[in-house]
């Protein structure tokens, strides 16, 4: 009963055929989303310029860029494998990112040239 949208304004949500307001940060209403995935009840937005936001559906935005160890701000796409690692495709390397529990710090690593990647 509920629909989230990436636009190149932010974010639009639906649920129960109502649009719900979602106080997020200004930083987004301004950026394209790309990519949008859902785990364990947060919410992973992918930005074309600002980079990754974490939602946990309530009020809580927390964000990570290249000061967080992304290889890049502009995020194309987002997959997480069977282990629970979110992978991040960006414009300069792949990343894998391993979050804590809370989603609020993360472990990044990347692929690119110099591991055989093209």
């Amino acid at each position: 009963n509920e629909v989230l949208f990436g636009t190149s304004h932010g974010l639009i949500y639906i649920r129960n055929d109502k649009l719900v307001q979602v106080k997020y940060p200004n930083e987004l209403k301004n950026s394209l989303v790309m990519s949008i995935r859902e785990k364990d009840g947060h919410i992973f937005i992918a930005t074309a310029d600002n980079g990754l936001y974490v939602w946990d559906r309530k009020d809580r935005f927390l964000h990570f860029d290249k000061s967080d160890g992304l290889s890049s701000n502009h995020i194309y796409s987002l997959v997480f494998d069977t282990q629970n690692r979110l992978w991040v495709g960006t414009g300069n390397y792949l990343n894998r990112l391993i979050f804590n529990n809370k989603y609020d710090k993360v472990t990044v690593k990347k692929y690119g040239k110099e591991q055989g990647f093209f």
